[in-house]
């Protein structure tokens, strides 16, 4: 039932924009001789959720374009991560009740990201697939 142009609007917000900030990120950090890129994917990143196929057709290729990137990168100090977090607590969620005890804190996910870049440089963590508590509710 999705339009063709929605369809291409969310694979562009998702899919899209990640390879353009590599295609114009990535020669800088080969310049200077090392970056990192920490790419958002999603567990929609591999698994499939009805209603929202074109977000899980995108997050699948962010994942799959990242894990190419990371081998065509090998051997330059330049690493490539994901972070696929579950449900997380953000505006998509307002006035959706019957959830709230089932997402995790936008800080939790922020604090995977800082956690992977203060790792040691010979270190790459790949993916990190994060999920909440059902039921644990933080303020």
């Amino acid at each position: 039932e999705m339009a063709p142009s929605t369809f291409s609007r969310i694979v562009a917000s998702n899919l899209h924009s990640t390879f353009l900030l590599c295609y114009h990120g990535v020669p800088m950090m080969q310049e200077l001789g090392q970056g990192d890129i920490f790419n958002m994917v999603s567990t929609a990143g591999f698994e499939g959720y009805p209603g929202i196929s074109a977000y899980c057709a995108a997050k699948h290729g962010v994942m799959g374009f990242s894990r190419a990137l990371r081998e065509e990168l090998r051997g330059e100090d330049i690493r490539v991560c994901c972070v696929s977090p579950g449900a997380t607590r953000s505006p998509s969620w307002d006035g959706v009740e019957s959830v709230a005890d089932q997402l995790m804190p936008t800080e939790d996910v922020a604090r995977a990201f800082v956690q992977m870049y203060l790792m040691d440089r010979r270190v790459v963590t790949e993916e990190i697939v994060l999920r909440p508590i059902v039921g644990h509710v933080t303020s």
